[in-house]
C-alpha cells in the first residue's frame, strides 16, 4: 500500500449537478455544542470556561462555513452529528452557515463507536462516499474536502493526519467498521493505529496534508486563523 500526500490546490474542476439524481456523497460533521465549562476543557486553565467556549464557537463557525460551501444542494448531503446541551445555539450556527445540513444527535459511546454508527448509517441509506470531520481544525478548506471525495474513487480510505497524532478527516467508500475498533482515542497513536489497521484489512489509503487541530493553549497561540485575543 502506498501512502501519498497531496498539496495540490490548483483550479478546481466544476462538477455538473443533475437535479434528477440524488447525491451519492455525504459529509458528516461531529460537533459538540458550545456548552460553557464542558467544551474545550483543556483550554479552560489558560482562557477560562467562557473563553474556551468562545474559541469552540469560533471553530464551529469556521467549520460550518467551509461545510456550507462544500455541500451545495444536489452535489452532496451534509449531516451535523451533535452532542451536548446548548443545542439551540448550535442549531443557530448551522442555520447561519450551512442551512442545508441536517442536525441529528450522536449516540452514546466512545468516538470510535460514534464514527462507526454514523458512517454505517450513511452507507445504509444508499450513499457511495462518506467523509467525516470534526470541528477542531481551522485550516480545513473546501478544496481538501473536494480532494477527499474525489480520491475515494481511487482508494478505500482517505485520511487527513493531524499534527497531534490523530486525524482531522476520514473518508470511506464502504463502512469498514473495523477501522474504528480497538483504537486509543484521544492519544497520539490514533493515526498510526488506523493506518496499521487499514494495512491489515488490505485497504488502499490516500493522505491529505497534515494540519493542526486546536486542543491545547499552544495550538491557539500558533493559529492565526482563530483571531482570538490572547490573555497577557
Amino acid at each position: 500500500m502506498t501512502h501519498r500526500h497531496s498539496r495540490d490546490r490548483g483550479p478546481k474542476r466544476l462538477r455538473r449537478i443533475d437535479p434528477a439524481s440524488p447525491p451519492r456523497e455525504m459529509l458528516l460533521v461531529f460537533a459538540r455544542c458550545p456548552d460553557v465549562g464542558a467544551c474545550k476543557t483543556r483550554l479552560i486553565p489558560a482562557f477560562g470556561a467562557a473563553g474556551a467556549a468562545d474559541i469552540h464557537r469560533r471553530l464551529l463557525q469556521q467549520t460550518f462555513d467551509v461545510v456550507g460551501r462544500a455541500c451545495p444542494p444536489g452535489l452532496r448531503r451534509c449531516q451535523i452529528q451533535q452532542t451536548g446541551t446548548a443545542l439551540k445555539e448550535l442549531q443557530s450556527l448551522v442555520a447561519a452557515h450551512c442551512p442545508q445540513a441536517e442536525v441529528v444527535a450522536q449516540p452514546p459511546g466512545d468516538l470510535g463507536f460514534r464514527l462507526q454508527v454514523g458512517i454505517s448509517a450513511a452507507f445504509s441509506s444508499g450513499l457511495h462516499k462518506v467523509v467525516a470531520i470534526g470541528t477542531d481544525c481551522p485550516e480545513l478548506e473546501v478544496a481538501l474536502l473536494d480532494h477527499a471525495f474525489r480520491w475515494l474513487s481511487q482508494a478505500d480510505v482517505v485520511l487527513g493526519p493531524a499534527a497531534d497524532g490523530g486525524y482531522y478527516l476520514i473518508g470511506l467508500n464502504a463502512p469498514h467498521s473495523e477501522l474504528f475498533r480497538d483504537v486509543d482515542w484521544g492519544t497520539h497513536r490514533v493515526f498510526r493505529q488506523t493506518i496499521d489497521r487499514a494495512d491489515e484489512l488490505d485497504l488502499t489509503v490516500r493522505l491529505l496534508p497534515e494540519l493542526r487541530d486546536v486542543d491545547r493553549p499552544e495550538d491557539v497561540r500558533v493559529n492565526e486563523l482563530l483571531d482570538v485575543e490572547l490573555p497577557a
